[in-house]
This record gives C-alpha cells, structure tokens and sequence, in this order.
C-alpha cells in the first residue's frame, strides 16, 4: 500500500503574501483618509499655478501677434499709400486728357462747352433784367388793358 502524504494548511513563514496585501490595502486606505485633504489642496494649487502660467503665456503670445499685426499694417501701409497716391494722379491725368479731348471734339461740331452755356446764361439774365425793367417803365405811362370776355365755346 501507498502511502499519503498529510500537507498542512496553515500559511508558512514563507508566505505571508496575501496577509501583506491585506495589510497594505489596510495602510492604504487608513493614509488617504488622513492625507486626502492635503493631496486635493495640493492637486488644486498645481492646477491654479498650471493656469496662471497659461494665462501668462497667452497674454503674451497676445501682445507678440498685435505687435507684429502692427508692424505688417504700418509696412503694408507704406507700401500701399505710395500706390494709392500714383494710380490717382494717373487716373486724374487720364480725366484730364479725356475731358480736354472731348472737348476738343465737341468744339469742333458745334456743342457749346461749359463756359459758353455760362455766358450765354448770364446773358439772357442781363436781357431779362433789362426788358423786366422796360416794361416796368412802359406799364407806368399806359393803362392796363380792358380785360377781354372769353370767347363762347363752339360745339
């Protein structure tokens, strides 16, 4: 006959693993109760001190684009100003040389320019001065005329 062999339950010296684990677990617990507090204060003033140097960043960062949207603005400035004041003096050159033209060609078939319809108009208010004040004179030494009767409608 065999013979059994009779193994002992009881954990050894040699293996105290899962008595450490408990244990462990145990500490764990027990030091995030009396720490907790002091690990949130000190994860919120990580977090603020995190935030202000990000809101330091972007500021500058802010500070640094306006000074260079600045920058290109005033050189884009210097360099479109000169052109603006060219192409004007170019575009008023072209309207005089047109006008003078075309002037010219109305001149030369007859059309009266400007100059001439002003003194023609000036004229005719000199003229209408004059007969206003012609018949002013000639009214003074006549009588007004009898009014006449309207003629009778035809049927």
């Amino acid at each position: 006959m065999t013979r059994k062999t009779v193994t002992s339950r009881r954990p050894t010296a040699t293996t105290p693993i899962p008595r450490n684990l408990w244990l462990a677990s145990l500490g764990a617990v027990s030091l995030a109760r009396k720490q907790g507090e002091k690990i949130v204060t000190a994860l919120v003033e990580e977090g603020q001190a995190i935030q202000a140097r990000g809101e330091r960043f972007r500021n500058g960062l802010a500070k640094d684009v306006r000074r260079q949207v600045d920058q290109a603005s005033r050189q884009v400035k210097g360099f479109v100003d000169p052109l603006v004041r060219q192409v004007a003096q170019v575009a008023g050159d072209i309207q005089n040389g047109v006008g003078e033209r075309l002037t010219d060609v109305l001149g030369r078939i007859g059309v009266p320019n400007r100059q001439d319809v002003a003194d023609l108009t000036a004229r005719v208010g000199s003229l209408g001065s004059k007969v206003k004040a012609r018949n002013a004179k000639a009214g003074a030494r006549r009588r007004p005329a009898a009014r006449r009767k309207p003629a009778a409608k035809r049927a």
